[in-house]
């Protein structure tokens, strides 16, 4: 049987602030505005560092955020 893929890019927005140098709530507000990509794990909302980069690089614009329960 296969093995699923754990390497998700993933933090949490304390951690995406610190490697910024930004303020928790910027972090936030720039998820709610659709600037981060974001998913939501468990109720804990984590930056998905993935799409960012596939989307900058292609430079699309986010879409809304995802929920993954």
């Amino acid at each position: 049987m296969n093995q699923p893929d754990l390497n998700l890019d993933l933090c949490t927005i304390e951690a995406f602030g610190r490697m910024c140098v930004l303020p928790d709530e910027v972090v936030a507000e720039w998820i709610e505005a659709g600037v981060l990509p974001s998913r939501t794990i468990a109720g804990i909302r984590l930056v998905d560092l993935g799409r960012l980069k596939a989307e900058r690089f292609n430079d699309k614009v986010c879409r809304p955020s995802e929920r993954v329960d």
